[in-house]
């Protein structure tokens, strides 16, 4: 592999992972249209637009140490074990981060806002908490249901980009200054992300 191709699969992963939050602020959308029924397709557009700043941040906030295992210049980046445990980390950060932005199609609707850290003093409410899931798990079932697809569907075009890379290109050791001129630059993008 070139030096600089485990930071172009970072970029390919990154990009995945703003395609979902796209799609997820899309459904939220659809889900709650009635209540941005008086916006315009610009307005929409532009909310879409000025989504995607946010949306990077979040994702790179949350996927620092995903970010940092793409930056370790090691040979072992190309080894399948190493690529399996960013592939855990990724699912483990990631996949909560959607179940959030899927709970928010229903939960717009009654707090008309989205969701935020306030959820956990809800959720540590304990027994009123625990009485009321079930429902609400049968109140929007579909929710769920979309929860569960989106995930699926995420992990599985990360290993389809994860397999599709490391079947195109095979590792040739570059110089270690071109490689840590790399990982430098896109570490300063990475932090003005």
């Amino acid at each position: 592999m070139r030096y600089a191709d485990n930071l172009f699969l970072l970029v390919r992963r990154i990009y995945l992972l703003l395609i979902f939050y796209s799609l997820c602020r899309f459904l939220f959308l659809i889900f709650n249209l009635d209540f941005f029924s008086s916006l315009s397709a610009k307005d929409i557009l532009l909310s879409f637009i000025h989504g995607l700043r946010f949306d990077i941040s979040a994702i790179i906030i949350l996927n620092i140490p995903v970010i940092a295992l793409h930056f370790l210049p090691v040979h072992s980046f190309y080894n399948r074990y190493y690529q399996r445990t960013v592939a855990w980390l990724f699912g483990l950060i990631n996949i909560p981060a959607l179940l959030f932005n899927c709970v928010d199609f229903a939960y717009f609707r009654f707090s008309f806002r989205r969701t935020t850290a306030d959820i956990f003093s809800v959720i540590g409410m304990g027994d009123d908490f625990m009485k009321l899931l079930p429902s609400m798990i049968g109140d929007f079932w579909y929710v769920l249901l979309i929860f569960i697809t989106l995930s699926f569907l995420l992990m599985k075009q990360y290993t389809r980009i994860s397999t599709k890379h490391f079947l195109i290109y095979r590792f040739t050791p570059g110089s270690s200054f071109k490689r840590m001129t790399a990982h430098f630059i896109f570490l300063v993008l990475i932090i003005i992300g």
